[in-house]
């Protein structure tokens, strides 16, 4: 999951939507 995760960031280039995709991933896992 976390090579899914990684692809996806590398795709968003924009870095407040990587880190709320972060925030969001690591909320859900918790």
């Amino acid at each position: 999951t976390i090579a899914l995760v990684e692809m996806k960031l590398s795709f968003e280039t924009q870095e407040e939507n990587s880190i709320i995709f972060n925030l969001v991933l690591i909320s859900s896992l918790i």
